[in-house]
């Protein structure tokens, strides 16, 4: 794949455990990303967000080997421990924040997950044996065990999140407390710090659910306003967005409406690997992984590896996932197999 250029996304960089995500993703001290910093500096180019999008459009040409920084929610270490060392290597990088989340007014209903997860763990017996009941007198729960309630809470989707409110209650765990006392996310000033080093700000939603979970109103609305409060926040003419989780599911031609429609969006980026969807998605490999970080060195090397090996197992997921969409189309609407049928003859 010449000319391919690798989109890394990020969360955030921390020297000490996070309650908030440790039950969710591992992620990289300083050390660690500082490694990839340097190996990125010695082997490649690190594009910004317009050289990226100039070369996606045709306007220029970024050389081989470049590549993409991007951070994804907001976490307050983007401005303490990666705008640092961003600005000491003179990286380029783009920040993906939720319009909730802004100046800590909200926590994102994963992170709320996390924060149940470390409550859960230092419950007894007997406290985690009234816990279960509680939970499956409130939410139907049917879960007995502290690993039981964990993989629940794991599978609730955005929908859902009002039975973490239950939850909360339940474990009596204050997520405002929280919110007051570790601000986890960044500040309305903290975000333009980051802006005025040069950085790019991009929308992430508005609460990040799980977009194709939503009808098209609703996903529209959490796209294009949490660009707009970037824009008004910032003044920047074009504002990017990020898909939480994954855009895979959401209609291509609906997107590139929707682009069309509010002309100060910019490029989409989202997490589906090496995959070109040129001018209108930029997709990105995950940075945030520390294995194959115990030498010492980098493991960029290991992620690009990664990503290439698996490409043509993503190419021909995506292919039968196409297929199956053909045939549950006929099968819903047997007027489309007339169609077909009309188009081979």
């Amino acid at each position: 794949m010449p000319g391919r250029v690798f989109i890394f996304c990020y969360h955030t960089v921390s020297a000490r455990p996070l309650p908030h995500i440790r039950n969710l993703y591992k992620i990289k001290s300083p050390f660690q990303f500082e490694q990839d910093l340097l190996f990125l500096k010695e082997h490649c180019y690190v594009a910004s967000h317009e050289e990226l999008v100039a070369h996606l459009f045709g306007a220029s040409r970024l050389p081989a080997g470049s590549v993409c920084l991007t951070f994804d929610e907001g976490f307050s270490e983007c401005h303490d421990v990666v705008r640092p060392l961003l600005l000491k290597h003179g990286m380029p990088c783009t920040f993906f924040v939720c319009k909730s989340t802004i100046d800590n007014q909200a926590m994102m209903y994963r992170n709320v997950i996390s924060l149940c997860i470390d409550a859960l763990r230092g419950v007894s017996g007997e406290e985690l044996r009234a816990i279960a009941r509680r939970l499956r007198d409130r939410c139907g729960v049917p879960c007995d065990s502290r690993e039981q309630i964990r993989q629940w809470m794991v599978g609730l989707t955005y929908p859902e999140r009002n039975k973490l409110d239950v939850v909360c209650e339940v474990l009596e765990l204050d997520i405002d407390e929280f919110l007051r006392r570790e601000k986890p996310y960044m500040t309305q000033k903290q975000i333009l710090d980051l802006y005025h080093d040069g950085f790019t700000i991009g929308g992430h939603t508005c609460n990040h659910p799980e977009l194709w979970l939503l009808d098209w109103r609703d996903a529209s609305r959490e796209i294009v306003d949490s660009c707009d409060a970037v824009r008004e926040l910032t003044n920047q003419e074009r504002v990017p967005f990020a898909f939480p989780f994954s855009g895979a599911a959401l209609d291509r031609a609906k997107l590139v409406q929707l682009r069309r429609e509010h002309q100060f969006m910019s490029l989409f980026y989202d997490t589906n690997g090496l995959r070109l969807e040129r001018q209108l998605i930029a997709n990105r490999i995950p940075g945030d992984t520390p294995m194959g970080c115990e030498t010492g060195g980098s493991n960029v090397p290991l992620l690009m590896r990664r990503a290439y090996a698996l490409e043509p197992l993503r190419q021909i997921k995506r292919l039968v996932r196409g297929v199956a969409l053909v045939f549950l189309s006929i099968a819903t609407r047997p007027e489309i197999f007339s169609i077909c049928v009309q188009q081979v003859a």
